[in-house]
């Protein structure tokens, strides 16, 4: 099988509350389950930033049904690069809120009041190292 690694951020809905990203995640989960979907949803106030691992079929399909979700918007992907081995092989969807680690929304996403959104500067390849270090913060 030809396992892919899919990464994109997006703007976050305003109203969406904590509660809803927890049942996006259930949802997430259940169907990442019978795709063999792995995978991580870090959030802010503002954005998301997610990384799916596996078939590249069931990835795009996943994507196309993300990318239809009206509680977010300016979706942006990063990056979908074949890989050798998963990053999150242990979770259908780790869920990870980055306000937690202090300072790292802020120095990943544009909080200057004069510019839009931007926290599209990231790489593909710094975007799964952010994933890797909240992966880290969720063991502990």
């Amino acid at each position: 099988m030809n396992e892919y690694r899919l990464v994109y951020v997006s703007k976050r809905q305003e109203k969406l509350a904590t509660a809803d990203i927890k049942s996006i995640i259930q949802t997430a989960e259940e169907k990442n389950k019978s795709d063999h979907i792995s995978g991580i949803l870090l959030y802010s106030n503002r954005s998301f930033l997610q990384v799916l691992e596996g078939d590249l079929i069931k990835i795009n399909q996943t994507f196309k049904r993300i990318c239809q979700d009206p509680r977010h918007s300016e979706i942006l992907l990063l990056s979908l690069n074949p890989i050798e081995h998963r990053f999150f092989s242990d979770w259908f969807m780790l869920l990870f809120n980055v306000d937690t680690i202090q300072n790292l929304d802020a120095a990943l996403f544009d909080s200057s009041e004069k510019s839009l959104y931007h926290p599209f500067p990231l790489s593909g390849e710094l975007a799964i190292e952010i994933g890797l270090l909240a992966k880290y913060y969720a063991k502990k």
